[in-house]
């Protein structure tokens, strides 16, 4: 009875000194899986106002470019209208996947050169919805 008595006075004592260490650990567990979700959710967040303002840019060189592409049918084509095809076939390229191999900003940065140098042609304002470059 005495070896009972000595064995669950021990395995209490033990119980009590790994206490803290339980604690700690369990708080750990508790607080990186909580911040895991709120970073995934940070992220997502951050993820779709940067694609939102990237898409914007996009659409905004699509549009302009095929308003000039449909407004000179029928006339012979100059160099600018050939640009701004360029720029379509730019747009056309674009990755619709971000991967570690693809560089978003060198990419933006050839379809923003390419309608600069369209409008250059058709000399027009080369009117941007943006003047930022992204950051990530």
């Amino acid at each position: 009875m005495a070896d009972e008595e000595e064995k669950d006075v021990n395995e209490l004592f033990d119980s009590i000194v790994m206490l803290e260490q339980k604690v700690a650990s369990d708080g750990f567990r508790e607080g990186f899986e909580k911040g895991q979700q709120e970073g995934t959710e940070d992220g997502y967040r951050v993820g779709h106002q940067h694609g939102m303002k990237l898409g914007t840019e996009l659409g905004f060189y699509r549009g302009a470019a095929r308003a000039w592409i449909e407004s000179s049918q029928g006339a012979s084509e100059s160099k600018g209208v050939g640009a701004m095809k360029t720029v379509i076939e730019l747009l056309d390229k674009f990755p619709t996947m971000i991967t570690k191999d693809v560089d978003v900003n060198e990419e933006m940065n050839k379809v923003r050169a390419a309608y600069r140098k369209a409008c250059s042609l058709l000399k027009i304002d080369a009117v941007s919805p943006t003047t930022t470059t992204l950051s990530f």
